[in-house]
């Protein structure tokens, strides 16, 4: 999603070679705005295509609805509306305690990524949090998508991928300790990220 260092400071999708004539797919499951293809010395492509095969947002196919705790001046159902606006947030200037956004996706689903856009490039905000799906509103039954805590400092935009595969689910967890903000301006949710 930048072009900042003719785009090489992206994620790499693939490295690879082709010769005269030849022609290729590279799948790269990412979310994203450019694509940059750098060689050095001479380059010459004689088309591209790029197939994004998106998948259907599965917080907006649904009676989807969004609690946090502890409130801040938060428009909620906001951040399940593919809406993409910095200008509704689920916030939470607390510092001092336990942060925690659930979306309740109102069906049940094989979640596969989660999608989070940031409010602000900021330092001290989406620090060290934990993702998790659950099939009830109880955090403490619901499994984490991605080991470990999370960190989308000075990151904007991020997927996550539930490891080691899809997780049966009908709520979504957003859990960050004491000491930082939280900001979120939107969250996807996905069933699928590749190709049948």
């Amino acid at each position: 999603d930048s072009l900042a260092n003719d785009g090489n400071s992206n994620t790499l999708c693939a490295k690879d070679g082709l010769n005269v004539g030849e022609m290729r797919s590279f799948y790269c499951d990412m979310f994203g705005r450019y694509v940059n293809i750098n060689r050095a010395h001479m380059l010459i492509v004689a088309e591209v295509i790029i197939n994004p095969e998106t998948t259907d947002n599965v917080a907006t196919m649904a009676d989807a609805s969004v609690n946090v705790n502890p409130q801040g001046p938060n428009i909620i159902q906001k951040i399940v509306d593919t809406g993409y606006s910095s200008f509704f947030v689920a916030w939470s200037e607390h510092t001092e305690n336990s942060k925690r956004i659930t979306i309740n996706l109102g069906a049940d689903y094989n979640i596969a990524m989660i999608f989070i856009i940031n409010k602000i490039n900021s330092l001290d905000q989406l620090v060290d949090f934990e993702i998790r799906v659950g099939m009830t509103d109880i955090f403490t039954e619901s499994t984490l998508c991605v080991p470990g805590s999370q960190d989308m400092t000075g990151i904007l935009l991020k997927s996550f991928y539930c490891t080691p595969d899809r997780i049966p689910g009908n709520h979504v967890f957003l859990d960050q300790g004491p000491g930082k903000r939280f900001g979120i301006s939107e969250v996807g949710v996905y069933e699928e990220t590749k190709r049948k």
